[in-house]
């Protein structure tokens, strides 16, 4: 709340005034420097300095320390002793004291302007708000003097052109005025002669219409037209008649027909039988070559336990992360049985007699098509095996590795890939242990690698950052490390046109003489502490122990890594949409019309947002548009945030050229719905139907190799200062 802003006699002095609201000191504070503010603007200068926290006096501009401002009991009774008259003076109230006083006059003063509670739009002094609600309001509610309704005064006339108990006169002149709404109709066919009316016969084709006298009479004289007419439709009935008999001897045929057909089930019955004891005996073979698979599993693993015992912890990790991969290959297997299982209880649900002429014929089709999936799944479980343990193999010894080095066997390793963020540069690290160029045969060769990524089209071309490459120490001490800038020019950093450039480095990184981390038969790229063989056996121990329970682990950790490297936690996303043509065919035929991006967040702990498309655009822009919008989700940390979500946003979608993107900034409604805290897992969408055309979209410079790219901006800026910015 800033200062009063009451109705002073005389301008205000400098020393009563504040300098940030110009009104009247509330609750003056004093400075170091001697000059006074209101508390609540102080407040508001301590939440504009930002992280600096350094307050700037709004007078001499020197720095205010907090300590040194303290409360000026003194000025606060001269502000509240100023006189001052009431802010409705010139409204005719009399009122005049001190300042101390006025707030509660305000509160009580009869001549307040307020606006009428009725929604009138008038407003008035407070003494004549009464008065205006009985008398003159046009919102005020009077009784409709026929049908005793409550209706708004400026209404009435509308309620009279339909009431149903308003009088009205008869539209035929009869003489009767005064008849209720609702009885005229029931007037005009019982009891005004003047009404007219048609021909009793008039179902039967006779047009005559007249009052009720004329039809009398008409009645009377066209007697043998009337029979003539009835004739007619006696006819009409006869031939309508045979034309249902012919149909119904037409479906007794046709149920002669089925029951035909059901008489035949019990053989259709008798071969799918057959055809399941096929599968079962196609799903036990399947179960023999699974126990064959889990057995290479089991012997997988115990290569593993020797393999670790000879080389030490050095490559406990890597066995770790081939052992999990064994497991998903047992797991891949227990899942392609249990299809197998869905499809013979599938087999055994049948439902009705009439379809199963239809399921016999599909059952075949299945069953093959799913006894050929099992096979080839089993093929390549063969497979993956094989490759399991020619990289068990690599790993038995470091020494081997360098062997194969100095043989030219396996000259170069590449590390896995690696990223400068979510969207950013892909690259790896490449090893020559017998070294390359200058360096070979008698250093080892480290190089920095620059791969073709995924996001590069949206990246920055030559690559720009430093480089550090480093071989680790067992003392954690001697590490051996260089440095380099990338050099614009060199094909290196360009953009790959290839999966990888060349590789820069040094092909003379560490003289072989002096690899006192690098051997002791095991090589550490990772600082890792040595454990006993004994500690190492007691570890695998248990981890055979829980292998059950692992098992169960993997597969949710698997979901959560695929989330976490999908997640931005900087308030910008950009959503790569592939298999466009097929997924707007969906949005099309509407199987699926909308789709919705990976979530990501303002900060770590901060708000938990999506992004929402509809290929074939929503309400005004289907058919015609694509529609983009923005949706607040539901988050963990949502009862420590400020709601509504207070936050500027942009929706873009990414042009190839770098040029011509699409881009529409909003700024969040308080009392929208959408921007409120969610009570359940997302609130409504918030954007444009018509964010692009189908037609611009088409044409433009937006979709390559089948894909789209749609980047969200949230404006993060208004959080810097709060908790969940951190």
């Amino acid at each position: 709340m800033v200062g009063y802003s009451g109705n002073f006699p005389a301008p205000l002095a400098e020393h009563h005034k504040c300098p940030c609201c110009s009104y009247a000191l509330r609750d003056p504070l004093q400075t170091e420097c001697g000059h006074r503010i209101c508390k609540e603007c102080y407040a508001d200068l301590q939440r504009q300095s930002g992280r600096t926290g350094q307050i700037i006096c709004p007078v001499d501009g020197s720095i205010v320390l907090p300590h040194q401002v303290f409360p000026d009991m003194y000025a606060k009774r001269e502000v509240l002793n100023l006189a001052t008259y009431c802010m409705y003076r010139n409204s005719g109230c009399q009122w005049h004291g001190v300042l101390k006083d006025y707030e509660d006059h305000i509160i009580r003063c009869e001549y307040e302007d307020i606006r009428c509670p009725n929604g009138c739009n008038q407003r008035l002094p407070k003494h004549l708000i009464e008065q205006h609600l009985l008398q003159s309001c046009p919102r005020r509610l009077v009784e409709c003097e026929y049908c005793k309704a409550k209706i708004p005064s400026e209404e009435l006339e509308d309620h009279y052109e339909k009431c149903e108990l308003f009088p009205v006169d008869c539209l035929y002149n009869c003489g009767t005025i005064k008849i209720p709404r609702k009885l005229l109709q029931q007037h005009h066919e019982n009891e005004c002669p003047n009404a007219v009316g048609a021909c009793s016969y008039s179902f039967a084709g006779c047009n005559f219409k007249g009052t009720k006298d004329e039809v009398l009479d008409h009645l009377a004289k066209e007697t043998t037209e009337h029979l003539r007419f009835a004739a007619i439709i006696s006819n009409k009935l006869r031939i309508t008649s045979t034309e249902l008999s012919r149909k119904f001897e037409n479906e007794s045929n046709r149920a002669g027909i089925l029951e035909q057909m059901v008489s035949g089930q019990a053989e259709d019955l008798e071969a799918i039988t057959f055809q399941y004891k096929e599968l079962r005996d196609a799903i036990n073979s399947l179960e023999r070559n699974m126990d064959e698979l889990k057995r290479s599993g089991q012997i997988t693993r115990e290569n593993l336990n020797q393999i670790q015992r000879r080389a030490g912890p050095a490559v406990a990790m890597e066995m770790d992360r081939l052992r999990e991969q064994a497991r998903l290959l047992e797991q891949k297997v227990d899942k392609a049985l249990q299809k197998g299982s869905n499809v013979q209880v599938t087999q055994m649900t049948l439902s009705g007699a009439s379809s199963l002429p239809v399921a016999s014929a599909t059952s075949d089709s299945q069953t093959d098509k799913r006894i050929e999936q099992l096979e080839n799944q089993l093929a390549l479980q063969d497979v993956q095996i094989a490759e399991l343990n020619l990289k068990l193999q690599l790993m038995e010894a470091t020494e081997k590795r360098r062997q194969d080095a100095i043989m030219g066997k396996s000259p170069s390793l590449y590390s896995p890939p690696f990223y400068t963020s979510r969207f950013g540069y892909m690259m790896c690290a490449r090893l020559n242990l017998n070294g390359d160029g200058k360096g070979k045969g008698t250093h080892i060769s480290l190089f920095f690698v620059v791969m073709k990524g995924e996001y590069d089209a949206w990246l920055e071309w030559p690559f720009p950052c430093k480089i550090t490459l480093k071989l680790l120490a067992h003392d954690g001490n001697a590490h051996i490390a260089e440095g380099f800038c990338p050099v614009p020019n060199s094909s290196s950093f360009r953009r790959p046109s290839s999966e990888m450039n060349v590789a820069p480095g040094l092909s003379s990184s560490a003289k072989e003489a002096n690899e006192r981390s690098l051997h002791k038969n095991r090589l550490h790229l990772f600082s890792a502490s040595a454990t006993s063989d004994t500690q190492t056996d007691k570890r695998i121990e248990k981890l055979e122990n829980q292998l059950a329970l692992q098992d169960l682990q993997i597969a949710e950790l698997n979901l959560k890594l695929q989330l976490m490297e999908a997640t931005s936690y900087d308030g910008k996303m950009i959503w790569k949409i592939d298999n466009l043509e097929k997924r707007r065919q969906d949005a099309i035929m509407g199987k699926s019309p909308f789709l919705y991006s990976p979530p990501f967040y303002t900060s770590r702990f901060g708000y938990k947002m999506c992004a929402k498309i509809y290929l074939n655009g929503d309400n005004k822009g289907k058919g015609t548009h694509v529609s983009l919008f923005f949706v607040v989700m539901k988050g963990e940390y949502d009862a420590w945030l400020e709601w509504p979500f207070p936050c500027k946003f942009i929706l873009k979608l990414l042009a190839h050229d770098g040029n011509a993107h699409i881009a529409v900034g909003f700024c969040p409604v308080p009392n929208s719905s959408s921007f409120r805290r969610p009570s359940t897992e997302m609130n409504i969408a918030s954007g444009l139907s018509s964010f692009v055309s189908l037609q611009k979209l088409m044409k433009g410079p937006y979709i390559k190799n089948d894909c789209i790219f749609v980047q969200v901006i949230v404006d993060t800026s208004i959080l810097a200062n709060s908790l969940h910015s951190q």
